[in-house]
């Protein structure tokens, strides 16, 4: 049986390696978000999937990096 071995990552380097790349994502579909959002309307982007109506946030948790974890509900009872 083989063993795993892996190096171990400290949480320093997890951080300083990380947080570019999520840093890089923010900005790319914030401006994905910009760019798609002038050119359509609502019923195009739910169609799409790009977009979901009648939601209302039911909890906020704290998420990887401190980051704010949402949950969402339909205000309509549907099943997400």
């Amino acid at each position: 049986m083989a063993k795993n071995r892996g190096s171990s990552m400290s949480l320093e380097s997890f951080v300083s390696t990380m947080a570019p790349l999520i840093d890089m994502e923010k900005e790319a579909e914030l401006s994905m978000s910009l760019t798609t959002g002038t050119s359509r309307n609502i019923e195009t982007a739910q169609k799409r999937g790009t977009t979901i109506l009648n939601l209302k946030c039911v909890d906020v948790q704290i998420g990887l990096m401190g980051r704010d974890f949402l949950e969402f509900q339909s205000k309509k009872g549907d099943v997400l």
